[in-house]
């Protein structure tokens, strides 16, 4: 498992390091910028309001407020996990300090490209609540409209043009 784990990280540390220094990064987003139509814009900035700070904090809000009589103490745990990634992936953004995308945005993002926020927070959140859903009803399908929810989040970076592919 060790060893997948880090021939993955190599791989995308190498195809990170190909995009950014051959120009690629540019390209994709050109290429998908192309695509772009007002009805797939507006669901995409739809997407993105659902990977903001303005949905999810009162999100989790309202998760603690429905299973706080029940779980006491442990309805706090999901909510401050999510808001320790939020914080080390503005550490992380501090540390990196890569620029956003210079060319085509049709999104306004005042903080630094890397990590995604909206992609690390939403794909931590997301997945602590499928194994939540997982552990309770043992239904592994589960984690397939989890998956499918991650790339959508990931791609609407890439075409709100507030992210680079790399």
């Amino acid at each position: 498992m060790k060893r997948s784990l880090l021939a993955i990280s190599a791989l995308l540390a190498s195809l990170s390091a190909l995009f950014m220094f051959t120009g690629l990064d540019d390209a994709a987003l050109s290429l998908i910028a192309l695509a772009r139509t007002p009805l797939l814009t507006s669901f995409m900035r739809g997407v993105a309001f659902l990977g903001s700070v303005g949905f999810l904090f009162p999100f989790n809000l309202l998760m603690i407020w429905r299973q706080y009589p029940k779980k006491g103490r442990r309805a706090l745990l999901l909510p401050l996990a999510t808001l320790s990634v939020w914080l080390l992936n503005h550490l992380m953004k501090l540390t990196v300090g890569r620029a956003r995308p210079a060319i085509g945005a049709i999104a306004i993002e005042r903080t630094l490209s890397f990590p995604s926020g909206h992609a690390m927070v939403n794909s931590f959140f997301v997945m602590a609540l499928a194994f939540r859903h997982y552990k309770k009803k043992k239904n592994k399908w589960i984690f397939l409209p989890s998956g499918l929810y991650i790339l959508l989040m990931c791609f609407n970076r890439l075409y709100l043009g507030v992210h680079y592919p790399s």
